[in-house]
Protein backbone atom coordinates (compact mmCIF):
# COMPACT_ATOMS: atom_id res chain seq x y z
CA UNK A 1 0.00 0.00 0.00
CA UNK A 2 2.78 2.41 0.92
CA UNK A 3 4.66 1.62 -2.30
CA UNK A 4 1.59 2.34 -4.42
CA UNK A 5 1.06 5.68 -2.66
CA UNK A 6 4.69 6.66 -3.20
CA UNK A 7 4.44 5.72 -6.89
CA UNK A 8 1.28 7.81 -7.34
CA UNK A 9 2.90 10.80 -5.62
CA UNK A 10 5.98 10.38 -7.82
CA UNK A 11 3.85 10.31 -10.98
CA UNK A 12 2.01 13.46 -9.91
CA UNK A 13 5.28 15.24 -9.11
CA UNK A 14 6.84 14.29 -12.46
CA UNK A 15 3.66 15.35 -14.26
CA UNK A 16 3.67 18.75 -12.56
CA UNK A 17 7.40 19.11 -13.24
CA UNK A 18 6.84 18.45 -16.96
CA UNK A 19 4.59 21.52 -17.09
CA UNK A 20 7.54 23.59 -15.82
CA UNK A 21 9.83 22.45 -18.65
CA UNK A 22 7.26 23.17 -21.37
CA UNK A 23 9.40 25.71 -23.30
CA UNK A 24 12.16 23.10 -23.67
CA UNK A 25 10.01 20.45 -25.34
CA UNK A 26 7.21 22.46 -26.95
CA UNK A 27 3.41 22.43 -26.83
CA UNK A 28 2.97 19.01 -28.45
CA UNK A 29 5.08 17.33 -25.75
CA UNK A 30 3.13 19.18 -23.06
CA UNK A 31 -0.26 18.04 -24.38
CA UNK A 32 0.84 14.42 -24.84
CA UNK A 33 2.60 14.41 -21.47
CA UNK A 34 -0.39 15.83 -19.57
CA UNK A 35 -2.71 13.29 -21.21
CA UNK A 36 -0.27 10.48 -20.34
CA UNK A 37 -0.01 11.48 -16.68
CA UNK A 38 -3.78 11.95 -16.36
CA UNK A 39 -4.35 8.44 -17.75
CA UNK A 40 -1.90 7.03 -15.20
CA UNK A 41 -3.51 8.99 -12.39
CA UNK A 42 -7.04 7.87 -13.29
Amino acid sequence: MMIMSICLIGFILVGSMSTIYIPLFGGFYKNEGDRFWWVLYL
